[in-house]
């Protein structure tokens, strides 16, 4: 598997907790921390795995301007609106910050899957995207059943 569909894959399981997350925030407010850091701890790995297999590579070929300092600011920036869902207690603050993760990380999610995989599809080789595709697995294999907390 290439390490561009590997993190597609992964971008769209998020859309089940992002849809959780939106309902308690919209009707149960107190299952909202719990959802929150549930998401906080599978964004890390998420962000961890794609910064090791992809941002990393690539950055030896484009340096570290450009798309990829953006896409850690962003990675950054969702980390905080999850701090801040977490830390919120007021419900209407609850619920903006809820709509804004969503927005900011789907279009994170596209600027990734339009620009990153596209630019890595073009640099590297077919053998160099299957090659990212199996460190993401064997990541993923040793990461699972683990707990990982954001910084």
């Amino acid at each position: 598997m290439r390490i561009t569909d590997a993190l597609l894959g992964e971008h769209g399981s998020f859309q089940v907790l992002f849809e959780e997350l939106t309902i308690a925030a919209e009707h149960a407010l107190d299952d909202v921390p719990a959802l929150a850091r549930e998401l906080a701890i599978r964004l890390a790995a998420h962000d961890a795995a794609e910064e090791e297999t992809l941002f990393m590579p690539l950055q030896s070929r484009l340096g570290p301007q450009g798309p990829l300092g953006l896409m850690e600011m962003e990675h950054r920036r969702i980390g905080d609106l999850i701090e801040d869902i977490i830390a919120a207690e007021e419900a209407s603050l609850i619920r903006h910050r809820v709509r804004e993760l969503v927005v900011v990380t789907n279009d994170h999610f596209a600027k990734e899957e339009a620009v990153l995989f596209t630019l890595a599809e073009q640099v590297m080789d077919d053998a160099e995207l299957h090659h990212l595709g199996s460190v993401w697995v064997r990541r993923r294999k040793a990461g699972s059943g683990k707990s990982r907390a954001v910084a």
